[in-house]
């Protein structure tokens, strides 16, 4: 059951994949671990603080979402996020520019991690495209079950997006999660040229599968009893009808 209904119209891509922002926790970079206490000692308030960029982005941009779901995106202010995460509004400029270049590389985050799936598949050169799109399909519920609390809060953003009659970034978001449904058309047309799937209206199907895939992905955010293996088995029945 599709949630989100027919928001863009057919055959344009809704936007699951704002589900996916990726805020994967990298380890901190521990610089005294291996410092004798003398060293410590010797180095003492000298020591410079070491902080991970990368980390740093992703925590304000994770705040930052909690914030425009709270206020309302044109109402937040920079110094309401810098005040979430305890640190000084010019703090934030290290960063960022503005707002909407936190909500920029949010969105920018998780397409590039959807694209880096893709590349991973692609070069697959011995698989089948019905087990790549399986994969790929596979990769993305992955991604769900392990972000489910992040998705939840996403939902909230989108919505709230949506009722602001945000239409910029409803237009960046569409246009990105166009380029997803792009690559179901690219591996469908592929094998229906190699005489691997049956001959179906590509675009359709590929509208098809990203609308499955979206509905799947909502409810896995609020399903707790789901199993990811489960959840792939059934999907793949589903795909093997396309095999000629």
């Amino acid at each position: 059951m599709r949630i989100w209904g027919s928001f863009y119209g057919e055959p344009e891509a809704a936007p699951l994949f704002l589900f996916f922002i990726d805020i994967s926790v990298i380890n901190a970079i521990i610089f005294t671990k291996n410092l004798s206490d003398t060293d410590v000692e010797k180095r003492g308030k000298s020591m410079p603080k070491i902080v991970d960029i990368k980390l740093r982005k992703e925590q304000i941009m994770q705040e930052a979402i909690q914030v425009f779901i709270e206020e309302g995106y044109h109402k937040t202010k920079l110094h309401q996020i810098a005040e979430r995460c305890n640190i000084g509004r010019t703090t934030i400029y290290k960063y960022f520019k503005n707002k909407n270049d936190i909500f920029n590389c949010a969105i920018n985050n998780v397409f590039d991690l959807l694209d880096n799936d893709y590349k991973i598949i692609a070069a697959r050169s011995h698989a089948s495209h019905l087990d790549k799109i399986k994969a790929y399909i596979g990769m993305i519920l992955e991604d769900c079950y392990e972000k489910r609390n992040t998705m939840i809060m996403l939902v909230d953003l989108w919505l709230r997006i949506k009722r602001e009659n945000n239409n910029e970034y409803i237009a960046k978001i569409k246009d990105r999660a166009n380029e997803v449904q792009k690559v179901f058309e690219k591996l469908l047309h592929d094998g229906i040229e190699e005489e691997e799937l049956k001959p179906v209206n590509v675009k359709s199907m590929a509208f098809t599968l990203f609308s499955l895939v979206e509905s799947f992905v909502i409810q896995v955010s609020f399903a707790d009893k789901l199993s990811l293996a489960d959840s792939i088995t059934s999907v793949n029945v589903l795909l093997d009808g396309l095999k000629v």
